[in-house]
């Protein structure tokens, strides 16, 4: 579980937060909604736990706005749809009917360190293990006050029907919408029938009797045949070839929405695709996705990055003819003036097949030593870096990135994932504005060299330390980074913005 601490009264500490436990370390779900006041950071209390029931759903996502707790809920069987649940907020004090008995955080351990970067400073919060293995977190943006805590009562009945596996949702200022985005996750179908469901964004209208009404955004117009096909966007099971899987994936089932932020006039809003290396932009008043921008790549010839595990230490170098997909996790908005700054946390991910879960196995995933053949020849220098396992040669890279249809040799190798986060122009995708380039990997090698780059180990989670782990996880940014999370302080009116980005160990 990761803690995050923001400011309350508009300095540093909030007195109250939401999180929701996903999923077991053996990959099941508990379907658990937490409240706990974080009051003393030392000793966090849950003061109200609620568990959805299997028809409900997991617990993907949660949102607060004007005393409207939204909560998104993957279906039991991933591939169908999913929903939204809407509760209320109360005060402190109110009757509460869902406390949890012990008032405790049993089963979990302050043994473990979330390190909280703020640019130029590192701040240190706690990392609780025990079973409970992947999370989502959100911020009680209630004007800074202290005083509110959730109170889990339905307001809008029934539950919302919204795409496949909604991974993310935000109100719009007024509180009056909620974009949710589908990410729409391929698998099986409870007939053990496989199924890529397309990925979309729902928009739910709340009017004043809190009744809902939904318009989905598709992407459809990116297919391949329509007017706004584009190749440069990166689709990576469209590669699959026929011989392991015989049908067809068009560009709307490949695109998979990962994370959503809205303009503050409510206006616009931006949604990154990890999977596909890019950002769409959506008119709400029109309903519409406007542009899809795919994301120039970042390179590492001037920039030290440390790309294995087995090179003895923490040793971060600069490669020519390495570069790598920024691939965006979590998004979050900064307005100056009237200009909309989007800042990306660049975590990176592949996109893997398997026989149990699809029925078929395929990855765009390979070592880059196993690639080191199917270079260009005149690339002797990052020939014998791919090589080396103490440089490059256990690096996770892309089979779909480097080259081309018309020359299967490699121009360069293409790992996965930024390693850091970016600011951008909403309104200049082409370049982001500010890049953090490898400064996160150079905090952690002077500040906290022991917990360089370090893994989470599950069978160690109880019994061993993140310093026994390190650089265990340098060549595979999916590991490294998979729960990176922005925020930006801007819901209190005084209040100078911040951006965190959350390194899990």
């Amino acid at each position: 579980m990761l803690l995050l601490l923001v400011s309350e009264e508009c300095t540093f500490l909030k007195r109250a937060m939401w999180n929701i436990n996903l999923f077991t370390h053996a990959g099941t779900r508990n379907r658990l909604l937490h409240a706990i006041d974080v009051a003393n950071p030392s000793s966090p209390l849950r003061i109200l736990t609620h568990q959805f029931t299997e028809h409900e759903g997991n617990p993907q996502a949660v949102d607060v706005c004007g005393g409207r707790l939204a909560v998104a809920l993957s279906a039991h069987v991933d591939v169908l749809e999913g929903h939204v649940q809407f509760f209320d907020v109360v005060a402190r004090g109110s009757s509460v009917t869902d406390i949890h008995p012990d008032h405790t955080l049993a089963g979990y351990k302050a043994n473990n360190i979330v390190w909280i970067w703020l640019f130029k400073l590192i701040l240190v919060c706690y990392l609780f293990t025990s079973n409970k293995a992947a999370f989502n977190v959100l911020l009680l943006p209630n004007g800074c006050n202290k005083n509110i805590i959730p109170l889990f009562i339905n307001t809008i009945s029934p539950i919302t029907a919204v795409g496949a596996h909604p991974k993310d949702l935000k109100h719009t200022p007024n509180c009056n919408m909620v974009l949710v985005a589908n990410e729409g996750r391929p698998g099986k179908d409870d007939t053990n029938q496989y199924l890529n469901p397309e990925g979309s964004i729902t928009v739910i209208v709340i009017d004043r009797n809190n009744d809902p009404t939904l318009r989905t955004i598709d992407f459809q117009q990116f297919n391949e045949g329509e007017a706004n096909f584009n190749q440069n966007i990166r689709t990576p099971s469209r590669y699959i070839p026929k011989s392991v899987y015989s049908g067809t994936t068009t560009v709307a089932q490949d695109i998979e929405p990962e994370s959503v932020v809205i303009s503050n006039d409510g206006r616009y809003a931006w949604v990154t695709l990890l999977e596909n290396d890019a950002v769409a932009t959506l008119d709400l008043r029109t309903y519409q996705v406007t542009k899809v921008s795919p994301l120039p790549k970042k390179l590492w010839d001037t920039s030290p990055v440390d790309c294995s595990d087995l090179d003895g230490g923490v040793h971060r170098r600069t490669y020519a003819g390495l570069k790598s997909m920024r691939q965006p996790g979590k998004i979050t908005l900064l307005q100056i003036g009237s200009k909309n700054y989007l800042i990306t946390a660049d975590v990176g991910g592949v996109t893997s097949y398997t026989s149990a879960l699809h029925g078929f196995t395929w990855t765009d995933t390979i070592t880059a030593r196993s690639l080191v053949n199917s270079l260009m020849p005149d690339l002797v220098e990052l020939k014998t870096q791919m090589t080396d396992n103490g440089f490059l040669g256990r690096l996770q890279v892309s089979t779909i990135e480097g080259n081309s249809l018309f020359d299967p040799r490699y121009t360069h190798v293409e790992m996965f994932g930024g390693r850091g986060f970016s600011v951008w122009d909403s309104t200049n995708m082409a370049a982001p504005t500010f890049d953090s380039e490898g400064t996160l990997e150079e905090y952690m090698d002077s500040y906290y060299h022991f917990l360089f780059n370090t893994d989470y180990a599950a069978n160690r989670a109880t019994t061993g330390s993140p310093a026994n782990d390190r650089d265990t996880s340098s060549e595979n940014q999916v590991r490294q980074r998979a729960r990176t999370t922005l925020w930006c302080q801007r819901h209190c009116q005084t209040c100078t913005p911040y951006s965190f980005v959350s390194d899990i160990v």
